[in-house]
């Protein structure tokens, strides 16, 4: 079971739209042929934009204006060219508040697995535990139209699950406040060999890196993530976590998680691109200067300066996963399509050609930065994508 997790910046139908930057649209041609190239049963996008005008709150469908559209858009994409798979995604829901609001769209091959929930549409997708009630739910309805058939036949009335108490209270958690993001739950059941059952813990974690580390702590108090394992239950956290594991300043970050029995899987390699007025062909292969650096200490989302040349400035490794149990064979890899050591690069012309043309390093980074070269892999994205084969 492959599964794939991508922070895809500000994910909206603009993606997939030309424009005077990239008239080409290859920021589409990007994302889906790397969606293809990986081939996941399981994809996970992070950071489905949604208005934040609207009044929509949490737990309502993610707006019709950007990521709505922009979620069916690679669903279509998707099942036009691997019709074989029957591709199906999760409908995504609004999760925080403010102007912090997003979505998470969970797209799965229904040759592979069912979808489970946990959660049903209508008034049952607010947990009992939180609302106090002791009443049955109301009537389950399916998705309405444009969602209609973005599950299959049998799995329409089932959503993902978004709300979350403290074992023995009715309480709400946060992570760490009210407007942040919460961890969002969907489960999926193997439907060969032993019929797994896949239980996703996907989460997009708060910028500032000190509220991220108090977003963990919250996570490790949820009742679903602290229980025993079913038996043949792989249960599953991913996340951008905004922590970089390659910044000793936050070592032991995670070990609230890692104490409850998950194993972390990624210690290297870096996963955050370099800003395109940044990003550059200076240093060494693979990864030369396009992916982003800053000082210890700083949170992820401090100023990028590349390139660091005495070595002092940790580079980023923000994406991840968590296993239980954590003993479980696997093997997983960071995508990186600039350099293209495991999926084939994307660019026009390679790092080292272009390092190798006559002009000094400013016309090496010109021609690096444009839309045929790295400007459509930045942006498409300022992550890079991961991916876990269990």
């Amino acid at each position: 079971m492959r599964i794939m997790t991508w922070n895809i910046q500000d994910f909206a139908i603009s993606k997939f739209k030309p424009t005077d930057a990239d008239p080409g649209d290859l920021r589409q041609y990007y994302i889906h042929s790397t969606i293809r190239q990986v081939n996941p049963d399981i994809l996970i996008v992070l950071e489905v934009e949604t208005s934040v005008e609207d009044g929509r709150s949490m737990g309502s469908i993610v707006s019709d204006t950007s990521g709505g559209p922009a979620v069916r858009q690679l669903l279509w994409l998707l099942r036009a060219t691997d019709s074989r798979s029957k591709w199906m995604v999760v409908p995504p829901i609004i999760l925080g508040g403010g102007g912090k609001k997003e979505g998470i769209a969970v797209f799965f091959k229904n040759t592979a697995v069912d979808f489970q929930g946990p959660n049903i549409v209508g008034p049952a997708m607010y947990n009992d535990e939180i609302q106090e009630s002791t009443s049955p739910p109301g009537p389950t309805v399916n998705w309405d139209d444009p969602w209609a058939d973005a599950l299959p036949v049998g799995q329409r009335n089932l959503a993902g699950r978004y709300q979350w108490a403290a074992d023995g209270s009715h309480t709400p958690l946060t992570f760490p406040d009210g407007d942040s993001r919460q961890p969002y739950q969907t489960i999926f059941k193997e439907k060969a060999g032993t019929q797994r059952t896949f239980n996703i813990f996907s989460m997009h974690l708060p910028s500032k890196a000190d509220k991220a580390v108090d977003a963990i702590g919250a996570m490790a108090k949820i009742p679903e993530l602290i229980r025993d394992s079913n038996p043949n239950e792989i249960r599953i956290v991913t996340a951008d976590f905004n922590i970089n594991v390659l910044n000793s300043n936050y070592d032991g970050s995670y070990d609230p998680l890692i104490d409850l029995g998950y194993k972390l899987i990624f210690k290297n390699p870096p996963t955050h691109l370099a800003t395109l007025s940044v990003a550059s062909t200076a240093g060494t292969n693979p990864y030369y200067g396009f992916m982003s650096q800053g000082p210890p200490g700083n949170s992820p989302d401090a100023l990028t300066v590349l390139p660091d040349t005495s070595g002092d400035w940790p580079r980023k490794l923000l994406d991840n996963f968590l296993v239980r149990p954590n003993n479980l064979r696997y093997s997983a890899s960071v995508v990186n399509r600039v350099t293209g050591k495991q999926f084939a690069a994307i660019m026009r012309t390679s790092i080292p050609d272009i390092n190798a043309k006559p002009g000094d390093q400013a016309a090496h980074d010109g021609e690096f930065r444009r839309i045929e070269n790295f400007g459509a892999i930045r942006l498409g994205s300022d992550h890079l994508p991961i991916y876990i084969d269990l």
